[in-house]
């Protein structure tokens, strides 16, 4: 599906798959791939619905991002797919943006800045504070996402003509390859399947929408690993 780039923002939510491309909205069925909804955005929901990084939030049933603004600054805010609005929790002006976003143990909201930095995110004021900085060059599109039954955070990210999924360690932002993608995959979207540590013999599966290939959109579609 030519849809399933999520350059602009995807995250999975209560069974749906969520997916931004450029100016189209579109909502999967996250068993069945069905469309559900599909949409043209215009304007200013084409400028404003654009997440450099976005996660749902189970805890409080709310969508949080880093959304472009259409004067070309960035902002944390909340956002709202049935209406396309964007509610700014905080702007963050032009020179500074989330990669990544995702939400971790207890519904803290955790972010990889820019420059690099590891941080956690009030969900109120939008302000942040410093974990640690993952000293890691990336370029090109980013994902993470936070394992229930686990405890770990885990990041794909590229740097230089390589990707690969890591482990993040939210004590501290060092990260530890798991695996490398042999294509170069660049992976956004993510969103884990798993279940409590008392099954130990099911396994996790991790989902990720093909933002792009080899630097290029060459590759479109959902990927599971585990």
């Amino acid at each position: 599906d030519a849809n399933l780039v999520g350059s602009r923002g995807a995250f999975y939510a209560d069974g749906r798959y969520e997916v931004v491309n450029m100016m189209k909205h579109t909502t999967y069925d996250a068993k069945s791939w069905e469309v559900l909804h599909e949409c043209q955005l215009g304007w200013p929901a084409m400028m404003e619905m654009a997440a450099m990084s976005v996660t749902y939030d189970s805890s409080t049933g709310k969508t949080y991002g880093c959304y472009l603004t259409t004067t070309q600054s960035y902002r944390f805010a909340t956002a709202d797919y049935t209406a396309h609005t964007v509610t700014e929790i905080k702007d963050l002006g032009a020179d500074v943006w989330a990669t990544c976003m995702f939400t971790g143990k207890d519904g803290v909201l955790y972010a990889i800045m820019n420059n690099g930095d590891l941080v956690t995110v009030n969900k109120t004021t939008g302000g942040t504070s410093v974990i640690g900085n993952i000293d890691f060059e990336t370029t090109g599109y980013q994902g993470a996402v936070y394992d229930p039954s686990s405890g770990k955070a885990y990041w794909t990210a590229v740097s230089g003509g390589t990707s690969g999924l890591y482990e993040i360690d939210l004590t501290d932002a060092s990260v530890t390859l798991v695996s490398e993608f042999p294509g170069g995959e660049q992976l956004t979207g993510l969103w884990i399947e798993s279940t409590p540590a008392s099954k130990p013999e099911v396994e996790t599966f991790i989902y990720g929408d093909v933002a792009a290939s080899d630097n290029n959109v060459t590759a479109t579609g959902v990927y599971s690993f585990k």
